[in-house]
């Protein structure tokens, strides 16, 4: 789950280049117009980070390349999937203004700075999503405001400590828990 990734049948190790190439497929159905930037992205990327690799430890780097991908893909895997990939999801997504849609997709990480730390940021998912441009270091200057709002318009705000975001994620992946019910507003 974390350090693997199954698709259509086939295992691969969760590597940051296949992690672009997902993307750029994902793209590909929902927004075919950026599938070439996408791919393009991927691919651009893997290479620079490739070249600095060799640039700093010649030829081996190529083969430092793949532990190097393989825990930053596991690390970030862990720090996005308690945000997002036990929320709601719809094959036909309802007709949700913006910020319902990005606060019922989202949910933010509770805890201190050793939370703070390793999520840089990130541990406010919500406030992200609804305020993409903002510095990571003001939002969590953002969230009572966006629970006030969530409160007085009935959205959830799901917050939750890191560990049980965790396994949520796990018991969701492996089918121990069903995805939870998207709520129509």
């Amino acid at each position: 789950m974390l350090v693997l990734v199954r698709r259509n049948g086939v295992t691969l190790p969760r590597l940051l280049a296949f992690l672009g190439v997902r993307d750029a497929a994902y793209t590909r159905r929902t927004r075919p117009d950026r599938f070439v930037a996408e791919v393009t992205n991927s691919l651009v990327g893997t290479a620079v980070i490739v070249s600095f690799f060799v640039y700093v430890y010649g030829p081996w780097g190529i083969a430092l390349y793949v532990p190097y991908s393989w825990v930053a893909g596991v690390y970030l895997n862990l720090i996005f999937a308690g945000n997002h990939y036990d929320r709601p999801a719809w094959d036909e997504p309802p007709p949700l203004d913006f910020a319902a849609q990005q606060i019922e997709t989202a949910s933010n990480y509770s805890g201190g700075m050793a939370t703070r730390l390793l999520c840089g940021g990130l541990e406010n998912q919500i406030e992200h999503h609804l305020f993409p441009h903002m510095p990571r270091r003001h939002l969590r200057r953002a969230a009572p405001v966006v629970r006030r709002y969530c409160a007085a318009h009935g959205f959830p705000y799901v917050e939750r400590s890191f560990v049980a975001a965790t396994k949520s994620v796990v018991d969701y992946h492996v089918g121990a828990q069903s995805p939870p019910a998207a709520t129509q507003t």
